[in-house]
């Protein structure tokens, strides 16, 4: 009922397009304006239906899709996500004269895509969600017309992005060719079963999930598949570089927790190796590379690049600890990018009527808004990893599930990185107050209500982690531990 529901609101919302679009009274911003709100009703009567049945486990097109509580607290994080960034959208596409209800609509088609991913129980749908999903971020990148670096962001993106899409197709032929099975569930039988002693059938399906697992480490952002990152965040529309830093990873998420967790077998565990490299490797790159960054949003792209590697080194531990200190990490990691492209997106600047960009803009900030600056600081201070924070209670997960699984040195090594990454967050902070700036023409316009209300809510939360976090936190590990049991 929800997909369904979905499918036919954006179809509702195509014909109203359609209707009203040359009528001169109705064209433009206020149609714009309408159809957001039209959207974001659909994303949360959604979310309300998903939530109705989400005690169900269901299993339907024989096998190919599947429902479970997983799937429901992803699906439940990207509609919310969504829907979010349809209110931060309200004045930022107006402001900057982007297509307002072309966005809404590919948004909205977008989250279908990730729908798919996330309820495939086959390689086939998988990939076909995948492909859903990835049309409509080619098209989101490119939305901004008249800049040349969206342009060349959406092309990057777009290229990179089709050769990640045939390394998997072409894994999942040689993993077709060598067992004859797509549908998870046989997929799982079929690895439970399989005897290492069976030389060449072990390697062909090990390289099939080599090159399968490469496009989703490519798709997630992970190292050393992530040269796309800094350049298309940098390049997009900054409210497209909020909705890629959001909701795009939970998709590919669900299906590395499918691999790693539900198919851990022997076979698989040949190949956990890559991922504490590729872990190792992204933390890395994420806090190393940002430190001779000057624009936010590729600090921010940096950022995100660490933080996959966090989530993969929770995904690396094949344990149930592993697999609650991830979902954790993405609740409060999805707080926190909300927080601070809300703050971003908030501090529009007068004279230019674009965003602040430079980290050297923040030099006012602490003067022109000083609740701005502090949700900024507190959201800032919080991705860091600062106690008692909600940042620094998601790293403790990741980094206690590493430990209870004997990964010592690379935990010491992640937490040193750790240390390194606060460098440039820290920088950021420096200069929002304690670095002055005298050209007044970086005055900021009032923030708007809906901007305002984001900015509120996150921080609210911010601070309740502050006071509560450890025993929420706690309680909440110890009764997933026993719902996943």
């Amino acid at each position: 009922m929800p997909e369904f529901f979905l499918i036919f609101g954006v179809l509702t919302l195509l014909s109203i397009f359609v209707f009203y679009s040359h009528n001169t009274i109705t064209s433009g911003p206020v149609l714009g304006i309408q159809i957001n709100k039209i959207g974001i009703f659909l994303l949360l009567s959604a979310f309300i239906l998903y939530m109705n049945v989400s005690y169900i486990h269901l299993t339907v097109f024989t096998g190919g899709f599947v429902r479970d509580p997983i799937s429901f607290y992803l699906l439940g994080l990207a509609i919310i996500g969504t829907s979010i960034i349809c209110v931060l959208s309200l004045s930022y596409l107006a402001k900057n004269s982007l297509y307002e209800y072309e966005f809404f609509l590919v948004l909205i088609l977008t989250l279908l895509g990730l729908i798919l991913i996330v309820s495939s129980n086959d390689f086939l749908y998988l990939y076909i969600g995948i492909e859903l999903q990835s049309l409509g971020l080619y098209i989101l990148a490119t939305m901004k017309m008249n800049s040349t670096f969206s342009t060349e962001a959406g092309l990057k993106y777009f290229v990179l992005g089709a050769f990640a899409s045939s390394l998997l197709i072409f894994g999942i032929v040689i993993f077709y060719g060598m067992t004859g099975l797509v549908n998870f569930d046989d997929v799982y039988f079929f690895l439970s079963t399989l005897q290492l002693e069976h030389f060449f059938i072990t390697k062909g399906v090990i390289l099939s999930l080599f090159f399968i697992f490469a496009s989703l480490i490519f798709k997630i952002g992970g190292a050393p598949f992530h040269m796309w990152v800094p350049d298309v965040y940098e390049g997009v529309s900054s409210i497209v570089t909020a909705f890629f830093s959001i909701v795009p990873k939970l998709g590919i998420l669900s299906v590395l927790i499918k691999f790693l967790f539900i198919f851990y077998h022997d076979v698989l565990s040949e190949l956990n190796s890559l991922f504490l490299c590729c872990s190792i490797l992204s933390v890395f790159i994420g806090s190393v590379g940002a430190l001779g960054q000057n624009r936010i949003k590729r600090i921010l792209s940096y950022s995100a690049i660490a933080h996959s590697g966090f989530l993969l080194f929770g995904l690396c531990t094949g344990s149930l600890e592993g697999l609650v200190s991830v979902s954790m990490y993405i609740f409060i990691y999805y707080l926190l990018i909300i927080s601070l492209f809300s703050c971003l997106l908030a501090g529009q600047q007068k004279e230019s009527a674009s965003i602040i960009k430079i980290i050297g803009n923040l030099g006012f900030l602490y003067k022109s808004n000083f609740f701005l600056s502090i949700c900024f600081i507190f959201a800032l201070f919080s991705i860091a990893g600062v106690p008692p924070l909600s940042g620094f209670y998601s790293k403790l997960l990741i980094f206690v599930s590493g430990i209870t699984e004997g990964f010592w040195f690379v935990t010491l090594v992640l937490i040193l990185l750790s240390v390194v990454s606060s460098v440039y967050y820290l920088r950021l902070i420096r200069s929002v107050t304690f670095v002055s700036n005298k050209k007044r023409w970086l005055l900021l316009e009032n923030i708007g209500s809906s901007h305002s209300y984001v900015i509120s809510l996150t921080l609210f939360l911010n601070l309740f982690f502050c006071s509560f976090g450890g025993t929420l936190l706690y309680s909440f590990y110890n009764q997933s531990l026993l719902f996943v049991v």
